[in-house]
C-alpha cells in the first residue's frame, strides 16, 4: 500500500553519501591548501629593494605609455632598465617634478613584472631626489 520513496536514506544510500561529503572536504582542504601555498609564495617573493637611477616620465620623455605615468632608468650591467610605478601616475605629488625634464634619484618598493615589463610599488614617501 505505500511505496519506498526515492528519498530515504538505505544502508547503501547512506554510505555512497558519506563517501561523497568525505571526498568533497577532501577536495575543499586540498584546494585551501594550495591557495596558502601560493599566497606564501606570493609574499616571499616581495623583498623592498631601492632601485637608483633616472626617474622620468613614461609619456612625456620615454613615449612608452599613453599618459602620464612615472618610470625609473636603471643601469643593470651593461643595459638599461625601466621600472614603471605602481601609482597613481601624474596625480601624484612627484610626478610634476619629473613630467617636463628627468631627475637623478631613488625609489624603494617591491618589484613585479606584468606583460613583459617591470614595475615597482613605491613604499610612501620613498621617491627621493638628488
Amino acid at each position: 500500500m505505500f511505496r519506498q520513496s526515492s528519498h530515504i536514506f538505505t544502508p547503501k544510500r547512506l554510505a555512497v553519501w558519506r563517501a561523497d561529503r568525505c571526498q568533497d572536504r577532501e577536495k575543499t582542504l586540498l584546494v585551501l591548501a594550495l591557495v596558502v601555498g601560493f599566497v606564501a609564495v606570493a609574499t616571499a617573493d616581495d623583498k623592498e629593494v631601492t632601485l637608483k637611477g633616472t626617474i622620468c616620465c613614461g609619456k612625456c620623455e620615454l613615449k612608452e605609455t599613453k599618459d602620464c605615468a612615472t618610470c625609473i632608468k636603471v643601469k643593470e650591467g651593461d643595459k638599461e632598465v625601466i621600472y614603471f610605478f605602481d601609482d597613481e601616475g601624474k596625480k601624484e605629488t612627484y610626478h610634476k617634478t619629473i613630467c617636463s625634464e628627468a631627475k637623478k634619484g631613488s625609489v624603494k618598493g617591491t618589484v613585479s613584472e606584468k606583460d613583459k615589463k617591470m614595475y615597482i610599488k613605491p613604499v610612501k614617501d620613498s621617491v627621493k631626489f638628488d
